[in-house]
C-alpha cells in the first residue's frame, strides 16, 4: 500500500520516489509491530478482552509514532523511480490480498469450539479487499486536490 501511494504521489508531482529516514523507520516500526502480533496474538487478544482502553492507545500509538517519523526524520536516504516502486506495491497488494482469499478461516482465540459466528461471503470479501480499497480511496483524496490546483 505504502508503496502504491508513494509512487502514486511522485506520479503526481511528475518527480522521483524519494526514500527518506522517516520512511525507512516506519517500515521498520510496521515490521516490528507485526512480528509482534504473529508472535504473540494470544497476549493482544487478552489486553483487548481485559483492558480495552489500554489496548486501543497501544494499537494507535505506533501512527503518532509514524506521523512524528515521517516529519522529524526527513533525510533522503534514495531517489527511486517511479514505474518500478508503484508496479512493486501493486504486486506485493495483490499477492497479499491473494494470500488472504486462499488462507483458510482459523479457530477464534476468544470464543470456544463451536461458538464463533461464521462470517458471510460478503465480510470476506470485504476483509480480503480492504487494503486494495483504502489504498484506492487514499489515491482518490491525494488526486482530488491536484483538480484544483
Amino acid at each position: 500500500m505504502l508503496l502504491v501511494l508513494d509512487g502514486f504521489q511522485a506520479w503526481l508531482a511528475d518527480g522521483p520516489v524519494r526514500i527518506t529516514t522517516g520512511y525507512l523507520a516506519v517500515l521498520a516500526i510496521t515490521a516490528l509491530c507485526t512480528a509482534a502480533l504473529l508472535l504473540r496474538p494470544t497476549a493482544l487478544l487478552r489486553l483487548v478482552v481485559d483492558r480495552p482502553a489500554l489496548a486501543w492507545g497501544v494499537m494507535i500509538a505506533p501512527f503518532a509514532v509514524f506521523v512524528v517519523c515521517l516529519l522529524l526524520l526527513r533525510a533522503e536516504v534514495a531517489t527511486l523511480p517511479v514505474l518500478p516502486v508503484a508496479l512493486l506495491g501493486v504486486v506485493a497488494l495483490a499477492a497479499s490480498s491473494t494470500l488472504a482469499a486462499l488462507n483458510p478461516e482459523e479457530e477464534d482465540e476468544i470464543t470456544g469450539p463451536g461458538e464463533a459466528p461464521r462470517r458471510s461471503a460478503v465480510a470476506r470479501r470485504l476483509g480480503v479487499l480492504l487494503y486494495p480499497l483504502l489504498t484506492l480511496a487514499v489515491m482518490a483524496i491525494t488526486w482530488v486536490p491536484t483538480l484544483f490546483a
